[in-house]
């Protein structure tokens, strides 16, 4: 997934495993967009991983992939997660990536005197 990702103009940083990934994003200066994760990993699953990474993010879009066909499409305890089935192409990556990152960059819409609705 990363080469595809990298190919197209998207940063990325690699990890293992969900507690890597964490050790990873606190060592990185700068936001995160998107967590893309595999649903069941070692150690730590990407559910588990979400959930810690909501702690100081709330707003974080997470694209899950599984090679469960159980898996729900999507995951109401987790704003703006979307999952992908495996197999996937890349195509498919690309376009759940851009989706998810087209919903953060949305506008908040704004009530009367610019406070949100």
């Amino acid at each position: 997934m990363q080469s595809i990702l990298r190919a197209y103009g998207y940063q990325t940083l690699e990890a293992r495993n969900g507690f890597e990934a964490i050790e990873r994003i606190a060592q990185h200066d700068g936001p995160i967009d998107l967590v893309v994760t595999d649903v069941i990993m070692p150690g730590m699953g990407g559910t588990d991983l979400a959930r810690h990474l909501a702690r100081s993010n709330p707003h974080l879009h997470v694209l899950f992939v599984s090679g469960y066909t159980g898996t729900s499409a999507h995951m109401p305890e987790f704003n703006g997660a979307a999952v992908l089935s495996k197999p996937f192409s890349a195509r498919e990556l690309l376009r759940e990536v851009r989706s998810l990152l087209d919903r953060r960059a949305a506008p908040v819409p704004q009530g009367p005197a610019g406070r949100g609705a």
